[in-house]
């Protein structure tokens, strides 16, 4: 398995070889090349006020959740960096997806904490 740090070295070099990109262009690795999106639902009997509560409790955190009862998208800071997603709604099933996270955040941490967003 790679490290970033020499992950990060190669493309260092390769960002300084290239003819296509300005010399000494350094572009950081911030997720895994393989990350891949990940999603969960909950069934819940009425999504509106639950996402309203998502939304009040989010941006009380210092998190972005904007969108309406069919669909949106949020964002939330952790110590390790930004988790970000979509979310959207169909009947009393709200889909979330998670884009971006932190390597070190599980999965079942940010659901668990979305679940806790929005209970009453």
């Amino acid at each position: 398995m790679e490290s970033r740090t020499n992950r990060a070295d190669r493309e260092v070099e390769t960002a300084n070889s290239s003819t296509h990109r300005q010399p000494n262009v350094v572009r950081p690795v911030v997720d895994s090349p393989t990350m891949s999106t990940h999603r969960f639902e909950r069934t819940i009997g009425d999504p509106a006020p639950a996402l309203e509560r998502a939304q009040r409790e989010t941006r009380a955190r210092g998190g972005v959740f904007e969108g309406d009862h069919t669909a949106g998208h949020y964002r939330m800071k952790t110590p390790l960096g930004p988790i970000e997603g979509t979310y959207s709604a169909v009947g009393n099933t709200v889909s979330f997806v998670v884009e971006r996270k932190p390597a070190l955040v599980p999965l079942s941490l940010i659901s668990r904490v979305i679940d806790e967003f929005l209970r009453d």
